[in-house]
C-alpha cells in the first residue's frame, strides 16, 4: 500500500521545515562558535599565565569544553538518527546545558572580571604574593590575577579571559532560546497528539522525526504518515474525508488485495468469464474487480471503468 499521505500537506511540511531549517541551523552554528571561543579564550589566558588557574578558572574552561562536545553531539546524533531522540530528554539536556552556561559566565565574571588588566604596585610587602626578595625586585609590582609579584604584563591574557565572559553570556542566550525552541516546535505537538507521555516516546514509536542537525524542529509531525494520521492530514488541507468501502482506505468490511498488479484486456474478461460459470448460484458474497484492483466486500461498492461485476 502506497504510505504517501495527501501531496498538499506534505509539501507544507517540507515549505515550513526548508524555512525554519535556516536560522535554526544558524542559531546552532552561533551555539557552536561561542562555546568554542570561550574554550579557545580561557585556555590561551590560563597557558599563556603559565598556571593551571584556581578552580572557579577551571570550571568556567569545563563548561566551554562541555558545550562544544554538546553541541557536537546534537549535530551528529539529529543528522544520523533525528528519529531515536526522545523529547522529553532532549529538552532537560538542553536546559541543564543553559544553566551551566548561566554559572560559568557568573564564574566567569567573578574570576576574571574583578580585576583591571595589567600589573598593580603596593608599597608595603605582603607575604600573600611572593617571597620579600620578589618583593624587592620587582619594586612592589604584582599581578592581580596570578597574585604574585611579578613585572611582566599578561595584557593579552587578560583580555581574552575578560572577552570570555561575554561569549559565556552569548552562549547562555542562545542555550535559552534553543530551550524555548524545543519546548514550542517539538514538545508541544507530540503532546498535543500523544499527551504527555509522548515526550517520552522515541520518534519511531510516534512517527516524528527531529530536524537534520538542528533538533529545534520536527521535520516529520506525529503521527501524521498514511495510515496513522491520514485522515488528520485530510481535514488539515480541507480536503473531505474519502467514504468508507472505496479505493485507498481500509474499513471492516473492505480489504483491499493488490494495488500493484495491472490485469486488462482479454485476459481480465477471460477471468471473469470462468470465474463467472464456476461461481455456485445463490453465494451471498460478490467479488469486485476494478482495474488493478482486487476486493472482496458484501456489497457493491464501487463501479468504474474496467470494472466486471459477477454474480
Amino acid at each position: 500500500m502506497n504510505q504517501q499521505g495527501p501531496p498538499q500537506v506534505y509539501e507544507k511540511k517540507r515549505r515550513s521545515s526548508a524555512i525554519s531549517y535556516i536560522p535554526n541551523s544558524i542559531l546552532r552554528f552561533l551555539q557552536f562558535a561561542s562555546t568554542s571561543i570561550v574554550l579557545g579564550l580561557i585556555a590561551f589566558a590560563l597557558h599563556s599565565y603559565h598556571n593551571h588557574g584556581s578552580r572557579r578558572a577551571n570550571f568556567a574552561l569545563a563548561v566551554g569544553a562541555i558545550g562544544v562536545f554538546y553541541c557536537l553531539a546534537v549535530f551528529f546524533l539529529t543528522l544520523i538518527a533525528p528519529q531515536l531522540v526522545l523529547g522529553g530528554i532532549f529538552l532537560i539536556a538542553e536546559i541543564i546545558m543553559t544553566l551551566l552556561f548561566l554559572c560559568g559566565f557568573i564564574v566567569a565574571a567573578k574570576v576574571f572580571g574583578q580585576h583591571s588588566c595589567g600589573t598593580h604596585v603596593v608599597s608595603s610587602y605582603n607575604p600573600a604574593y611572593g617571597s620579600f626578595a620578589d618583593f624587592q625586585s620587582t619594586g612592589g609590582q604584582y599581578d592581580p590575577f596570578k597574585g604574585t609579584y611579578t613585572t611582566k604584563s599578561y595584557t593579552n591574557a587578560c583580555r581574552s579571559s575578560k572577552a570570555s565572559i561575554a561569549f559565556l553570556g552569548l552562549a547562555f542566550v542562545l542555550s535559552a532560546i534553543c530551550c524555548i525552541l524545543i519546548g514550542i516546535r517539538v514538545l508541544m505537538p507530540i503532546i498535543r497528539d500523544y499527551g504527555s507521555s509522548g515526550i517520552w516516546k522515541s520518534g519511531t514509536s510516534i512517527g516524528a522525526k527531529l530536524q537534520r542537525a538542528t533538533g529545534l524542529d520536527l521535520s516529520t509531525r506525529p503521527g501524521r504518515t498514511y495510515g496513522t494520521g491520514y485522515r488528520q492530514d485530510v481535514e488539515t488541507a480541507g480536503m473531505p474525508p474519502e467514504e468508507p468501502g472505496v479505493s485507498g482506505m481500509t474499513t471492516q468490511n473492505h480489504r483491499v488485495v493488490d494495488q500493484h498488479t495491472l490485469s486488462t484486456g482479454e485476459s481480465t474478461t477471460n477471468t471473469y468469464n470462468q470465474e463467472k460459470y464456476n461461481e455456485p448460484q445463490g453465494v451471498p458474497n460478490r467479488r469486485v474487480e476494478s482495474g488493478n484492483t482486487a476486493v472482496n466486500t458484501g456489497i457493491n461498492t464501487a463501479r468504474g471503468p474496467n470494472t466486471a461485476v459477477v454474480d
